[in-house]
């Protein structure tokens, strides 16, 4: 459990993200992706409700935190590396806190660091 001290404008853009990447989750499991998901399903040998099981507690995740930003870095430090590889992704849709990317970013290194390396 790694504990920090997020800004107001941190938990913002925290929650942005989550925003995006739950509208992302919501257009997979509508069958609206971007892709071709029965390819990917095949390319990863995953059967679809596999796959939408694994959404839907992603999916769960991101609402907790949503809700409670901090609770990433205890509650779901499992979505460490995805909720960075989502901020990256998303950058061009958070030019509103762009001034906060840089720091929430060291934050989220800051974290993983720690989790890797922890006994």
């Amino acid at each position: 459990m790694v504990k920090l001290n997020l800004t107001q404008q941190e938990e913002l853009l925290m929650k942005r993200v989550c925003e995006l990447q739950l509208d992302s989750f919501e257009r997979i499991l509508s069958g609206q992706g971007e892709f071709d998901i029965n390819d990917k399903l095949k390319e990863h040998r995953v059967s679809e409700p596999e796959l939408k099981e694994m959404i839907t507690q992603v999916v769960r995740q991101y609402m907790d935190i949503n809700h409670k930003p901090d609770s990433l870095f205890h509650l779901h430090a499992d979505l460490l590396v995805n909720f960075r590889d989502a901020l990256d992704f998303n950058i061009d849709s958070l030019s509103e806190h762009s001034t906060h990317i840089p720091t929430l970013l060291s934050k989220l290194d800051y974290a993983m660091f720690i989790s890797q390396h922890k006994n």
